[in-house]
């Protein structure tokens, strides 16, 4: 086994060295060179980026496990102290810069006004030199930091003369021809996620949990117990985890348990939180009557009575005395079930599970697997399917077994050191991991697999140490994290998320971020870090990253940069934070229903005093009714990429001061669960033109400005300055849904077409709004088809709804006229009542699987509507005028009617008749909700969601069931009449809810 401590340098060591010549500090040694006039420092700096630095990341490899590893780390410290001042100075020329030009757009806005165009970069036509606009001081400050950057590095080199340390002529991970072969990327796809060789294991666990009638389950319930606890038990890596996972998803399907949930426990849990957990999952509701733990229990046990339940209790710890005590009441609330319950826990250690206080409990040692399934595994994940020539073949199959014997039967080993070996499908590069001294044994193994990873991904990774173990991490939400951190580096004009979305694909392949296993099916994907890659995160970030648990005391390292709260000890420990005055990240998450550490006061000293956070998200328990306003203070946040701030319960009202307009790095301003954004001041918030994400979408004037923005939802045209349809030209980042509203204000097809609606690619769902208004005359019927034609939408488009449209004609753009793929799959005409005779359904709709018409004045559907191969449902509201039926598709599954013309409808019932004909091969056929016929249709492929969906308008929540494995809606199933109704009121909010939910 390698030494602890050997592993730790050699981690230190490739992190040191790959951090000082990483293309992060490339970068910043490039931005500062941008700024700095030509002369000695532009000379200097350009140096240290070609010589000095890379000479240092030799050096620091050369002193891993030497004595002077200690004052080294010392060293790089302050080195890396003096860079992160080095970011944030150039950080605050580039505020600087954008003050500049917004200062200089308003000194010419009268040739931005003579151009009509005030939508699009709000920097436009605005050109400024940097290094006219750095004030003395800063550049002065700027020069000192330089200075004592290059002191630094002549220290670090003279001690590399007293330790005469080998000098290495080239990097044994950054040299040229290693970077070369390293640099592949991955040939073939990433293999799904697969167990293999725990089948035996699985049912031999099953077995025992079905069991009721033998000694063990007879002896339980003589001491008035009515569940027994089976624990599995190995070493990190083992496989505990995942065979409770293979369990669990079986028995979640066999349904002999009536409820199944999963708990990961962690070695600094909190009985609350565990408790509240477990509430959300039996009860699939997250409010709670009550805060304190004994008020928790009582609810809970109320939900589980007469239950028969499986409980899986995921990595238990017993390694103290606090955690000896709390163990028990884990679980003191079950014995309300029914008889026949069971717990599963996994440990590291055995010792865990008498530790929860049983007389009774089976203990399962976890095996290794054999040679052969071992060998499968490596194989598995390192050429997946891959198609090498024979030789290849052979030859990469004997080198995978010489590795298979080094890696200790380690599943964990196996599956990371796989991922390397699949992005480089050459001999050389298999042997040179076969060689590696580091095989033998797992941590070893995953310390391997990190040197093989590129430079931007390890500081990715490390990141995710800053979040507790097993923490839940959403995919949207990290790499929005890193984009703020600045851990991208951007070529060609790509979008700095899209780089972030492919680095975190890159960490999934190479299995340092896992996907979690999900509890219920309608659950959204996040990813876990296994323990064992935690704490190798952990021991390459250093002091740059921290957290404070549950029961934590201590003095929290000045030099950290990102740091995790989640204690209810909120006045204790934010005297210590506020001190922390390099912090870059905040993550605040409250717990045990305490509020004070999210309280005002609290945030005005966290804004006062941390100048430097580019990342903040709070989470708290407040009062759903609570009005909430952030301080002034909030404008002190130069550097602020990222803010979320949730509670739970939702907000009432949430008021931001005048003073945000200034963060001009701003680019996610999330505050979901806000029924109420209140800006202090509307009119500068466009200057943030950084701005990604913003929830909720407040109205606000020239978001036009926005041009980084992609979620927009809602854009009303109004007749006032800024809220123009033009104000949309130059969004062309904009995501999922976008409902325009107020299009009969719009004056002509020109103003139409400036909106460029056609451009915006990415979007899946549109609504066009013309209003409920009744005009009838020729000019405004001519305007409103004249419009609808400039509003051609993207190509790839999924929903349109066009909706109150009084012109006479479909637009050209509908019936074939147009360039590009067409991707529609569910049009929605809702009371177009003026629209002419039905038109053909041709190019345009060839895709189409849904149709929904309301409120038309049509007396039949297209005459080609059987040409639409693909159409499935077919829903007719309202159409009082439709009499008959043309010939249906063959394609299609299911017909609705609702309020159509009773002599019509009875007609459809009626056997013989032309228009009973025309359905009778639907399979399922419904009246004003009632189901007439229903065909076979095959279910047992199909896994069906709910999913809780809220409409925008606070109308109500309607439960909505889907199939996921269809590409668009194929029925929602609308219960009642009321939510019928709803459907026509709010069809908008709950068609944008599908399209999102569906993933369509």
């Amino acid at each position: 086994m390698v030494d602890p401590l050997t592993l730790s340098g050699v981690a230190w060591g490739i992190s040191m060295a790959g951090w000082v010549i990483s293309p992060i500090m490339t970068k910043l040694v490039d931005k500062a060179l941008s700024h700095i006039k030509p002369g000695k420092s532009k000379d200097k700096l350009h140096e240290l980026l070609t010589h000095t630095l890379p000479s240092l990341a030799l050096t620091l490899e050369a002193a891993e496990g030497s004595p002077y590893m200690d004052l080294f780390k010392n060293l790089v410290g302050d080195l890396k102290s003096a860079f992160y001042d080095m970011e944030d100075m150039l950080d605050k020329v580039e505020y600087l810069l954008h003050e500049k030009r917004l200062a200089g757009q308003k000194k010419s806005k009268w040739i931005i006004f003579a151009s009509h165009d005030d939508a699009g970069p709000s920097d436009q036509g605005v050109h400024i030199n940097s290094s006219l606009i750095i004030s003395q001081p800063l550049n002065s400050t700027l020069k000192k930091n330089m200075k004592k950057i290059k002191e630094l590095i002549d220290k670090a080199q003279e001690t590399i003369k007293q330790a005469n340390l080998p000098c290495q002529k080239e990097s044994r991970i950054y040299g040229r021809n290693v970077m070369a072969t390293y640099a592949q990327k991955p040939t073939i796809a990433d293999p799904v996620e697969k167990v293999t060789g725990r089948d035996a294991d699985r049912l031999r666990i099953i077995k025992m949990l079905h069991d009721t009638h033998g000694k063990e389950a007879k002896a339980i319930s003589s001491e008035g117990k009515c569940f027994s606890v089976i624990g599995i038990c190995g070493i990190p890596g083992s496989g505990k985890t995942t065979l409770a996972q293979y369990v669990c998803v079986s028995e979640r399907t066999a349904g002999y348990f009536n409820l199944v949930m999963w708990i990961h426990v962690s070695q600094n849990f909190s009985v609350e939180t565990i408790y509240r957990e477990m509430f959300v999952i039996a009860s699939g509701n997250q409010h709670l009557y009550s805060n304190s733990v004994d008020g928790i229990k009582k609810e809970l046990e109320k939900k589980l009575h007469g239950k028969r339940f499986l409980l899986v209790l995921d990595d238990i710890w017993s390694d103290n005395d606090v955690a000896d005590q709390q163990l028990p009441l884990l679980l003191s609330p079950f014995n309300v079930g029914s008889r026949g319950s069971k717990v599963l826990v996994t440990s590291r250690n055995a010792d865990a599970v008498p530790a929860l206080g049983l007389n009774r409990y089976t203990t399962i040692p976890i095996q290794d697997l054999d040679e052969k399934d071992f060998f499968e595994v490596l194989m598995y994940y390192a050429l997946g399917d891959s198609r090498l020539d024979d030789i290849d073949q052979k030859e990469l199959h004997i080198i995978g077994s010489e590795i298979v014997h080094k890696l200790r039967r380690s599943p964990l080993a196996a599956r990371t050191v796989g991922g390397q070996l699949r992005r480089r499908q050459n001999v050389e590069c298999w042997r040179r991991i076969r060689d590696s001294d580091l095989l033998k044994d797992t941590m070893g193994a995953l310390v391997l697999s990190y040197q093989y990873l590129d430079e931007h991904l390890k500081r990715c990774f490390a990141y995710c140490s800053v979040f507790p173990r097993r923490h839940r991490l959403a995919r949207d939400v990290l790499v929005k994290m890193w984009a703020a951190e600045g851990f991208v580096t951007v070529t060609n004009g790509d979008d700095t998320e899209d780089v972030c979305q492919k680095y975190f694909d890159e960490l999934v392949s190479a299995s340092f971020l896992q996907l979690r296993v999900k509890e219920e099916p309608y659950e959204e994907d996040c990813y876990i870090v296994h323990d064992l890659l935690h704490d190798l995160a952990e021991k390459v970030a250093g002091s740059d990253c921290f957290r404070i648990e549950n029961g934590w005391t201590g003095e929290v390292p000045q030099d950290v940069r990102h740091l995790y709260v989640e204690t209810a000890n909120g006045w204790a420990i934010i005297d210590k934070i506020v001190k922390l005055e390099n912090l870059r990240t905040l993550i605040i998450h409250a717990v045990q229903n305490n509020n004070t550490i999210i309280s005002k006061e609290i945030i005005e000293k966290v804004f006062t005093k941390l100048s430097k956070l580019r990342v903040l998200d709070m989470r708290s328990d407040m009062d759903a009714s609570h009005k909430f306003s952030l301080p002034d203070s909030f404008g002190n946040l130069e550097h602020l990429r990222y803010i979320s701030f949730f509670n739970r319960g939702g907000l009432a009202t949430l008021t931001l001061p005048a003073t945000i307009a200034k963060l001009y790095h701003l680019e996610v301003l999330s505050f979901p669960g806000c029924k109420n954004l209140v800006l202090s001041s509307k009119e500068d918030m466009a200057n943030l033109t950084n701005m990604r994400i913003l929830r909720p979408v407040p109205v606000i004037p020239n978001i036009g400005r926005m041009t980084c923005l992609q979620e927009l939802g809602l854009f009303r045209v109004m007749k006032e300055h800024g809220y123009e349809l033009r104000q949309l030209k130059y969004l062309n980042k904009l995501k999922r849904n976008l409902v325009l509203e107020g299009l009969e204000l719009v004056g002509s097809k020109e103003e139409a077409l400036e909106a460029r609606l056609s451009d915006k690619e990415q979007l899946k769902v549109v609504l066009l709004d013309w209003g409920n208004n009744d005009s009838s005359s020729n000019l405004e019927v001519q305007l409103q088809a004249d419009v609808l034609e400039g509003l051609c939408p993207p190509s790839f488009l999924k929903f349109l709804e066009i909706r109150d449209y009084k012109g006479l004609r479909a637009p050209d753009w509908s019936v074939g006229n147009t360039k590009g793929e067409n991707c529609l799959e569910s049009l929605w005409l809702n009371r177009c009542s003026r629209l002419g005779p039905a038109p053909e359904l041709v190019e345009y709709f060839v895709n189409l699987r849904e149709l929904i018409l309301t409120g038309c004045n049509w007396d039949t559907l297209p005459n080609n509507i059987e040409q639409l191969k693909s159409l499935v449902a077919l829903r007719i509201q309202y159409c009082l005028e439709i009499q008959s039926l043309p010939v249906l598709p063959q394609s299609l599954k299911r017909i609705e009617f609702w309020g159509c013309d009773e002599a019509f409808m009875r007609s459809c019932q009626t056997s013989g008749d032309s228009n009973w004909h025309k359905i009778k091969h639907v399979r399922s056929v419904c009246f004003e909700g009632r189901q007439m016929r229903t065909g076979t249709i095959e279910t047992q492929s199909l896994h069906w969601k709910q999913y809780l969906l809220d409409d925008d308008n606070g109308a109500g929540r309607i439960l909505l069931r889907v199939i996921p494995k269809a590409s668009c809606l194929l029925y929602i199933c609308l219960l009642t009449c009321f939510i019928s109704w709803l459907w026509l009121r709010c069809g908008r909010n709950l068609i944008m809810s599908w399209m999102d939910a569906s993933d369509v």
